[in-house]
């Protein structure tokens, strides 16, 4: 889903770990807060969110080089200049275009896709 508002690293940033509409206002509160460290305990209380969301959505920006994980926290950090522009980018974009920006979370790729269809394939023993 090209479009000419958007580039091709901000849809690749959003298929890479951006999950869910929920996993990206956890990554703008995150980056809101970007001096603070954070537990995903704690981010479970403040977004009241499930442990499961919080933490598959840490993962996913940990993966992304969008957040550094410590021993029992984690902080929005990105590896680059580049990715930080990048949610910034985002942040805009979804400020501007929410509607659009769901629509290109909601376009799953086809391994998220089909690891969707497989947690419901029955097994043959």
């Amino acid at each position: 889903m090209a479009c000419d508002w958007m580039d091709t690293g901000l849809i690749e940033l959003v298929r890479t770990c951006v999950r869910s509409v929920w996993a990206l206002e956890l990554l703008f509160f995150l980056r809101a807060r970007r001096e603070q460290p954070w537990t995903a305990e704690r981010l479970v209380l403040e977004q009241r969110s499930s442990e499961r969301a919080v933490r598959d959505a840490l993962e996913a920006f940990v993966r992304a080089g969008l957040v550094r994980q410590t021993e029992s926290s984690f902080v929005y950090e990105p590896a680059s200049a580049e990715l930080d522009g990048l949610v910034t980018k985002l942040a805009e974009t979804y400020a501007e275009r929410p509607i659009a920006v769901i629509r290109m979370i909601a376009a799953a790729p086809e391994d998220r896709l089909q690891a969707f269809l497989d947690a419901f394939r029955l097994k043959k023993d």
